[in-house]
């Protein structure tokens, strides 16, 4: 992590925290005076960055409620070619809800199985809110409905999506942390057999993802909140 101080100035991702928390949050962000100054970098993750408000108690914290994905500012990479970017504009536009409810069905598995942070449906002086948000989509492999014939050319890498998580107080809306990274989605083969392109490995990549995903996620906000 000692890395992202150097190509990342945190001049920079403090901008791009508030930036996401007035999109977020609105206006009512600045009645904060300086929002991001007690924002340092957390170096125990292996997210690209993590920002925590280093003035926060983080340890009386002992339930999470997961809203659910928010799909709103995702977009396609500009770099991506034109018959790439036709196909997945559907999926991106309107078709992501099945990648939110893969994250919230990884996070929630993950959670249950780890001790620490209880997930929850109700707020509380004792519960953080975690919103995840689809940023930016670069495509790496055609949809199964742009394949010439379904199923007939091998999948290895279908997409890298950058992602955000804003999380913060349930009672006082009060922001606690931020972290921004991409989330690889790639082909699990089983054994030697190779991945056909089709919508169920595609779903499965999906899966496989958000369930890698979840891990870091979760061991990060369940050590961010612990005792030790």
């Amino acid at each position: 992590m000692d890395r992202l101080m150097t190509f990342i100035p945190f001049s920079r991702l403090c901008a791009l925290l508030l930036a996401t928390f007035v999109a977020f949050f609105g206006a009512n962000v600045y009645a904060q005076k300086n929002p991001t100054e007690n924002f340092r970098v957390w170096k125990d993750t292996k997210f690209h960055r993590f920002l925590v408000d280093g003035s926060v108690d983080f340890s009386k914290y002992k339930k999470i409620a997961l809203l659910p994905l928010d799909t709103n500012s995702a977009t396609i990479a500009n770099r991506t070619r034109e018959t790439m970017r036709r196909n997945w504009e559907p999926f991106v536009s309107s078709g992501m809800g099945d990648v939110g409810r893969f994250i919230e069905e990884s996070l929630t598995e993950e959670f249950a199985d780890e001790k620490g942070l209880v997930v929850t449906d109700k707020g509380g002086k004792d519960v953080m809110i975690a919103q995840f948000i689809a940023k930016e989509v670069t495509p790496k492999a055609k949809l199964d409905n742009g394949l010439d014939t379904v199923g007939s050319k091998t999948l290895s890498k279908l997409c890298s999506m950058q992602f955000q998580v804003a999380i913060y107080d349930a009672s006082s809306k009060q922001v606690l942390a931020f972290i921004d990274s991409d989330l690889p989605v790639v082909a699990k083969p089983f054994g030697n057999e190779r991945v056909e392109n089709n919508r169920a490995n595609q779903n499965r990549a999906w899966k496989v993802a958000t369930d890698r995903l979840a891990k870091l996620f979760v061991r990060d906000m369940n050590k961010l909140t612990s005792n030790d």
